[in-house]
């Protein structure tokens, strides 16, 4: 008699599926990428004859209760339509659109040239060949959100297992963040109160306060208290949707700030304003790139420098301090952070 059984099991930290049986009194083992294959593997073995008795009595319901595992998987569901309903079910469950666009921009350069295929005959090779067209900075994320997709199908029912189990871990070390030297925060200010003073608010407060761009893009001016220098980040705007409250770092900060005020910047500002002024700003720098979240960057590490104390700029900033101090610590020092200020100037130099 073959008795037959199925648990779960790890590999390398990650999720497996064993199937266990004794055959002639020996015993043997298949380590299976999911629920569903593990599932299949049993109910062929049971077709062989010779299984055990009582497993054979049961139901394909309580078969599938006992063993936990999905129904058998659905033929003929293509990636788009499978993509479409993992948006909608992320949008459901209270999913952010700015999450849901990074998410799609990277699902949507995978099935390009697929979208009619059967996303149960997607296979790890299709994954590795898509990740090894990008750099390696890219490939942990992309991962990552090829993963998300194939394990909402795996739970539909839509395919037996998620290919993204065999590629392999992506080893990836950031280098430190871009920063603003304190001359180049004070061109760009002189620069931006000279020729786009409607974007200076938004400067001001992404550079200064340390908002992330997108934060300080929609942060209205009934958020800011230009007498406090206190300003409110709604949940629905911030990456992690948690509110917080964000205090003056420093008093040029909140002249900058009454100054944006005084000459009309807009708060919040539209999205065409915002990268006009960045592609502007890189001409002004003489960067051919402009440096991902360069601005809040150089906030966050010249807040740090004047202010060391981890939790309270990591609560100023909205990210853990773990995150702070692998990013931030000794980017910036004092003597650096006091030059920063100090090129600040309310009063502009003559021509």
């Amino acid at each position: 008699m073959r008795k037959i059984s199925v648990r779960r099991h790890k590999v390398k930290g990650e999720l497996r599926w064993l199937v266990s049986r004794f055959l002639d009194g020996k015993r043997k083992r298949t380590i299976f990428d999911s629920k569903a294959a593990a599932a299949a593997e049993v109910a062929r073995l049971q077709s062989l004859g010779g299984a055990d008795e009582a497993w054979s009595k049961l139901t394909p319901e309580r078969k599938a209760q006992v063993l936990k595992m999905p129904a058998p998987a659905a033929t003929g569901k293509t990636l788009k339509s499978a993509l479409a309903e993992l948006v909608a079910a992320k949008l459901g469950a209270g999913k952010s659109e700015r999450y849901l666009a990074g998410f799609k921009s990277v699902l949507n350069g995978f099935i390009k040239g697929r979208e009619e295929m059967p996303i149960s005959s997607i296979t790890f090779t299709d994954c590795e060949a898509f990740m090894n067209t990008k750099k390696l900075a890219y490939r942990s994320t992309i991962r990552a959100r090829l993963s998300t997709l194939f394990n909402f199908a795996v739970r539909r029912g839509y395919m037996e297992a998620n290919p993204c189990y065999r590629l392999e871990a992506v080893t990836y070390v950031k280098p430190p963040p871009k920063v603003f030297t304190p001359m180049q925060v004070g061109r760009c200010v002189v620069w931006l109160r000279r020729n786009s003073p409607r974007a200076l608010g938004w400067f001001v407060l992404t550079t200064f306060y340390g908002l992330r761009p997108e934060e300080a893009q929609q942060t209205s001016k009934s958020a800011i208290n230009f007498k406090a220098g206190v300003v409110i980040v709604d949940a629905q705007t911030t990456k992690v949707r948690q509110r917080r409250v964000v205090q003056c770092p420093h008093p040029k900060a909140l002249e900058l700030l009454c100054l944006a005020r005084d000459m009309e910047s807009e708060f919040p500002i539209n999205t065409e304003l915002r990268r006009r002024t960045v592609r502007r700003l890189r001409e002004v720098l003489g960067w051919e790139v402009w440096p991902k979240d360069v601005t809040r960057h150089t906030g966050a590490s010249y807040l740090l420098a004047i202010k060391p104390n981890a939790d309270y700029v990591s609560e100023q900033l909205g990210h853990s301090v773990k995150v702070l101090k692998r990013h931030y610590k000794a980017l910036v020092t004092p003597e650096q952070a006091k030059r920063f200020w100090g090129r600040i100037r309310i009063k502009l130099p003559s021509k």
